[in-house]
């Protein structure tokens, strides 16, 4: 049995169970640091696709008629109450300009929205903000058109270079802490199900019954992060899939096997 093959046995293979559970060893690292590892991984094509995406802006049309931007104390100062839209040809991806006192609200459209002391980097799924105090470090710039062209393709492809990677590399180690406090937290919860069936499993077993439950539901907000579906397991959906797979894992362990 290979730990990454776990990723899709786990919504079939009854097998699997007692392969892991009953026959396994230690309490689940190895797969909760490779399942932190595909959910990272999801994050980070996800962020490249979209970030790739604001290639199909049409940059020159953008600037062609937007005023200077002058910045001063880490926000906009001019021009003052501006508003300005641009999308692609297929209306997919988009471009505000907005030095309003409106406030923010979520848009169902990838794109950058260029607010008053942010930027806004929205996904169907998620939202990041960067402020210009982190991205201008504290300096004062004036933009001109044929700069802020320029500059606009810079940070497109220094986002998708750079943007990627980095969210991997910070999203696995916090992901496996965050997994392996679920873990011992789904392993308190098996208490109930093992009084009600009947079953005493050592305590390293109802870590690894905790692991395999909690695997079905991130895996598949794993895989709707990454085809960009708009379609989630929030706190209380995860929290009963997982205990619906650990009282179907715990049965499973419970009926007697034939030969």
């Amino acid at each position: 049995m290979t730990v990454f093959s776990m990723l899709y046995r786990v919504f079939y293979d009854k097998k699997l169970a007692s392969e892991f559970i009953k026959n396994g060893q230690g309490r689940g690292g190895k797969v909760l640091f490779v399942l932190a590892v595909f959910v990272a991984l999801s994050i980070a094509i996800r962020t490249f696709l979209t970030v790739d995406a604001l290639k199909e802006l049409p940059v020159s049309e953008m600037t062609e008629n937007m005023p200077e931007i002058v910045f001063e104390n880490n926000k906009i100062v001019s021009p003052e109450n501006y508003y300005a839209s641009f999308s692609d040809k297929e209306s997919k991806v988009v471009f505000v300009f907005d030095t309003t006192d409106a406030p923010y609200s979520l848009s169902d459209k990838i794109g950058v929205f260029m607010r008053k002391d942010a930027l806004i980097f929205q996904d169907k799924n998620e939202t990041r903000i960067l402020s210009y105090q982190k991205l201008l470090n504290g300096e004062n710039l004036t933009l001109t058109r044929a700069v802020m062209e320029e500059l606009i393709h810079k940070i497109i492809d220094s986002l998708r270079k750079a943007l990627p990677p980095v969210l991997f590399v910070l999203v696995v180690p916090a992901l496996f802490l965050w997994y392996i406090v679920l873990s011992y937290f789904y392993g308190a919860m098996s208490y109930l199900m093992t009084y009600a069936l009947h079953l005493e499993p050592a305590y390293d077993e109802r870590i690894r019954l905790a692991v395999l439950s909690l695997m079905p539901w991130t895996v598949l907000n794993a895989l709707a992060t990454l085809l960009g579906v708009n379609i989630r397991f929030g706190a209380a959906s995860g929290l009963l899939l997982t205990l619906i797979y650990m009282f179907c894992f715990l049965k499973e362990e419970r009926e007697p096997k034939t030969v």
